[in-house]
């Protein structure tokens, strides 16, 4: 579906895809090739005193967290079991499970199974809540946790006549509900030597997020809303509103049956992002589970209604045994614009996942246009020494290859109406000569220096395809490879508890300039409510098809406030000075912001 290349799970640069001009590049001054070769010579460095790779059982465990990123962990996970984000809380509970603190290990343990039982992990779920019962058989964690494996393991049975005369299921039923709202004004001016000062934002933009759940022996239903509105103080009033979900959800137990409708987001099943629209499943046995989907891409969150225009459907199905490291999913889906075939497409998925590595990757292939639309892969490696490698390989069509891109540069605002003068074969020639190709690779590599400091690097190489002159649209080139070269340290614990300091050192030579970028971000408590976050990062940019060159500094600082665990206040400001030279002219510009507002989670 189109322009859902951002729901991926990828941190790759972003290329422009209207990037015109082939690479015609200057020789770079000594100061970018003296930082590039500093870079790689870092990462060569932090390489080297890797420990060779041994047998995945020898790995040693993971670093000690500090007790303040440990409460962020745990926030973290919190909110995504809130929005039911439960691959993400899996994720982070597994990694709280590995701490040496006792209270720690024994919370994220009890979530962890909670967040298993909640993804459709029953399995799963049994095994954590039965491991939690041996380490920790009394208490209060103990009984919640008994009463939730009493109710995986009573879940199917028929009850005794005596219970289905006494009290009602129904009256075993709760709610879980949970609220956000957030505020945050944003005043942003630019100033210039020739056009003086501007005031370019001046905008109170407003954030509501609520989950609730109700909850009983037989139902498991739910309903989210998250959206938010930005009202703009320079035009009047003017404002914007925003819905990112909007949905109602429901499911039997143990989840051999879901369904959820409405405006919701996938990255699984061929559905690359947000749609308005049905996601329903049946769990066929124990390690299969079949999925439909059907409904209506949704271009931008900002789109209050739903747009019909782009129907598709598609038909998946999930494979994994229980307690497997192992995940796929395969699937079929196609799209219709107008009266023909928008986008074909068949592909799957697969997901590794081991305390010491993990690994995705996905292909999807059009079968309209007979052609690979994506290949992605990532993978991450945890190495004896507690070094980390990381690898995303990523190749795709930009944007996703459909027959809608053919509107791209023409004065036609439907598919129907361009039919009216061409043919649909003449339609898909112009979507795919409207269509780049992307391919980007990074390799990255961290390691432990001591207790408190980690050296962290990764080098990226990306390009875009050109695109070729037809239907009254210009041609526009190749980019060449872009490079990219990153190194950082971070520091925690420095000056106190809680404290952390990350220096980096960025180079990127792209098709239109070289620069270098030092970055200084720091975090600092102050007590347990207040936090301060200086940060400065400076540029220096040498085009590559002008000559010139820039130079920007830009300082900021951010203070965070919270009270009683679920009241957040935050206020930032910073500024930007920038100087520009080209031939005998240098141009100065000058820009300043300032944030405020608050969280109250409920």
């Amino acid at each position: 579906m189109r322009s859902n290349n951002a729901a991926l799970p990828t941190h790759l640069p972003t290329t422009p895809a209207n990037s015109t001009g082939g690479r015609n590049k200057m020789t770079s001054p000594g100061v970018c090739r003296l930082a590039t070769r500093w870079l790689l010579a870092l990462l060569v460095l932090c390489m080297l005193h890797a420990t060779p790779v041994q047998a995945a059982d020898e790995a040693q465990p993971l670093p000690a967290l500090t007790a303040e990123r440990q409460a962020e962990l745990m926030e973290q996970a919190r909110q995504a079991m809130a929005t039911q984000k439960y691959d993400d809380a899996i994720r982070l509970y597994t990694r709280l499970t590995e701490e040496p603190a006792p209270e720690i290990r024994q919370q994220a343990l009890e979530f962890l199974g909670v967040a298993r039982e909640r993804n459709g992990q029953v399995a799963h779920a049994k095994a954590l809540y039965e491991d939690y019962l041996q380490r920790y058989p009394k208490g209060d964690g103990a009984k919640r946790v008994s009463q939730r494996l009493a109710g995986l393991t009573t879940a199917r049975e028929e009850p005794p006549d005596e219970l289905r005369r006494g009290k009602s299921r129904d009256a075993l039923a709760h709610w879980d509900s949970h609220a956000g709202i957030s505020q945050y004004y944003r005043r942003d001016v630019s100033s210039t030597d020739a056009g003086g000062d501007t005031v370019d934002r001046s905008s109170l933009d407003t954030g509501i997020d609520v989950t609730s759940r109700l909850r009983g022996a037989d139902f498991d239903l739910g309903a989210r809303f998250s959206g938010s509105n930005e009202y703009d103080f320079l035009t009047t009033g003017d404002h914007q509103t925003r819905i990112s979900s909007l949905y109602i959800d429901g499911a039997t137990p143990e989840r051999w049956l879901s369904a959820r409708l409405g405006r919701q987001t996938s990255t699984r099943g061929g559905v690359l992002g947000r749609f308005d629209g049905l996601f329903a499943g049946y769990q066929l046995t124990p390690a299969s589970r079949l999925n439909i989907v059907t409904g209506f891409p949704v271009e931008s969150s900002t789109a209050t209604s739903v747009d019909t225009a782009r129907p598709f459907y598609g038909l998946n199905v999930d494979l994994g045994a229980p307690g497997s490291a192992w995940e796929f999913n395969v699937y079929t889906i196609e799209q219709r614009v107008g009266a023909i075939t928008d986008r074909q497409a068949v592909g799957g998925e697969m997901r590794y996942f081991q305390a010491n590595r993990s690994m995705f990757a996905m292909l999807d292939y059009d079968t309209l246009f007979n052609d690979v639309d994506l290949a992605l892969l990532t993978g991450n490696w945890l190495l004896p020494g507690n070094s980390n490698l990381s690898i995303v390989a990523d190749h795709r069509r930009s944007p996703l290859l459909m027959t809608s891109n053919a509107l791209i540069g023409q004065t036609a605002t439907s598919i129907d109406e361009l039919r009216l003068s061409n043919t649909d074969d003449a339609i898909q020639q112009l979507a795919q000569d409207r269509t780049a190709t992307s391919d980007s690779l990074m390799l990255g590599l961290s390691r432990p220096v001591s207790a408190r400091l980690q050296l962290s690097g990764d080098v990226t190489v990306s390009s875009l395809s050109g695109t070729p002159a037809s239907g009254g649209v210009a041609a526009n080139d190749d980019t060449g490879n872009d490079y990219y070269y990153s190194v950082q340290l971070v520091g925690n614990d420095l000056l106190k508890q809680g404290d952390t300091a990350i220096v980096g050192l960025r180079f990127a030579d792209t098709d239109s300039a070289a620069t270098t970028s030092l970055m200084l971000n720091t975090r600092y408590p102050l007590g347990n409510a207040w936090r301060v976050n200086p940060r400065l990062r400076v540029d220096y940019r040498e085009f590559s098809l002008a000559a010139g060159d820039q130079w920007t500094a830009a300082p900021s600082i951010r203070v965070n406030y919270r009270w009683r665990k679920r009241y957040f206040f935050e206020i930032e400001s910073g500024g930007e000075w920038s100087s520009r030279r080209l031939s005998d002219t240098t141009d100065r510009t000058t820009s300043s912001y300032l944030s405020l507002g608050y969280r109250a989670d409920f």
